[in-house]
């Protein structure tokens, strides 16, 4: 077992001790992503066959304007990845990586569910809510 390996099963067992289950994740409780998480699936969604790190954190800076660092973004997708939302393959790095492969980044069933239920649920949260009021309420 790497370094790697021990870390996630580490972890897993610390989350399994904490929440009562024997399940790695609590479905439940990790079906509710964070903004990022959302942010971070959307531009996987967003980008189908050439999700890797550099060009999700490029699209998220492109469409929201939000500098985010490389390590947030790479621990963001072993988060997704370890909750099973992301299937990881790898493909070639070509030769500014010196031929080292790239990681790629697909949406599974179970990440397309917890996306379409986070938006769901931040829609319901602004649904009737007025933007402008909004705005001059917390501005």
């Amino acid at each position: 077992m790497d370094r790697t390996e021990h870390r996630r099963h580490t972890r897993r067992e610390r989350l399994r001790r904490h929440s009562g289950h024997s399940n790695f994740y609590n479905v439940e409780y990790d079906a509710v992503i964070g903004s990022f998480e959302q942010m971070v699936l959307l531009a996987v969604v967003r980008l189908g066959d050439r999700a890797y790190g550099m060009a999700i954190r490029e699209e998220i800076a492109e469409r929201t304007g939000r500098q985010a660092s490389l390590g947030a973004v790479y621990a963001t997708l072993d988060r997704l990845t370890a909750k099973g939302f992301l299937k990881v393959g790898s493909g070639p790095g070509g030769a500014i990586r010196g031929g080292r492969p790239r990681r790629f980044f697909t949406m599974r069933a179970p990440g397309r569910r917890a996306l379409e239920a986070s938006l769901e649920s931040l829609q319901r949260m602004l649904s009737g809510v007025p933007l402008g009021d909004l705005r001059r309420k917390l501005g």
